[in-house]
């Protein structure tokens, strides 16, 4: 983000420049100035977004609890019978895994992408932990920004069953 903002004030420093250098009216130098801006702005973001992915990638980064929910049995007798507190499925060919939890206004069915997401068996409640992450480094803090969370569910033993089929027709 840095670069961001560095890149704004050299586009403004450089607009003023042009417009003092080329002064015709109060306004143009304020459009000088505001051309200026967008054109730091671009050019730090050009500069910003590789920087930011290749930060994010190798920083060392400590992970914090956003969110910690309880997840719920899902009942249906139309296409399974039974119960089951983590389903996953395809939309737009990427796997996303679903479940349902309480609001202040009742139950809601929410998916998160499965590759963000860790599954962990346990003998205590069922609930799904939203973490997100910070940078350990204060360098990188001051270039990149955090991007991304990760979901870690906690399930009952043996709620995951492996199923083989093989149609060799």
């Amino acid at each position: 983000m840095l670069i961001v903002i560095c890149g704004m004030v050299i586009g403004v420093v450089v607009g003023i420049v042009m417009a003092l250098t080329d002064w015709v009216d109060f306004w143009e130098g304020v459009g000088y100035a505001f051309l200026g801006l967008l054109m730091g702005t671009l050019l730090g973001l050009l500069v910003w977004l590789p920087v930011n992915a290749i930060v994010d990638c190798c920083a060392e980064k400590t992970y914090y609890t956003v969110e910690d929910t309880d997840i719920y049995a899902l009942q249906d007798n139309f296409a399974t019978e039974g119960s089951f507190f983590l389903g996953s499925g395809h939309i737009d060919d990427e796997l996303k895994y679903f479940y349902v939890k309480q609001t202040d206004v009742g139950y809601t069915v929410c998916n998160v992408d499965a590759d963000k997401s860790y599954i962990q068996y346990t003998s205590d409640r069922c609930h799904v932990v939203k973490q997100s992450y910070t940078f350990n480094s204060q360098a990188a803090r001051l270039f990149a920004v955090p991007s991304g969370e990760r979901y870690i569910f906690y399930i009952p033993e043996g709620s995951i069953v492996n199923t083989y089929s093989i149609d060799l027709r």
